[in-house]
């Protein structure tokens, strides 16, 4: 059953003219934005674990977002070849 998952699933979403909206994509930009908003609350909010400066806290969502564009290829790779 599992196995079979990965020749079912189409790598496109939908497509709007020329454009192909791919669902790694997709999971990408939710992935990035609610990790955004997940530690933008942690570090910077009114409970805050620690005083992070903006600076910080924004260098700390460009690693995430990094980690999060190469863990979406990496499934790409695995599932799709």
């Amino acid at each position: 059953m599992w196995k079979d998952i990965p020749a079912t699933l189409q790598p496109i979403a939908f497509s709007v003219g020329p454009v192909s909206i791919y669902w790694y994509g997709i999971f990408f930009l939710l992935g990035a934005l609610s990790s955004l908003f997940f530690l933008k609350g942690l570090f910077l909010g009114k409970n805050a674990v620690d005083e992070w400066k903006k600076e910080e806290f924004f260098d700390l969502v460009l690693f995430v977002s990094g980690g999060a564009l190469l863990g979406a290829h990496l499934g790409y790779i695995m599932l799709y070849g």
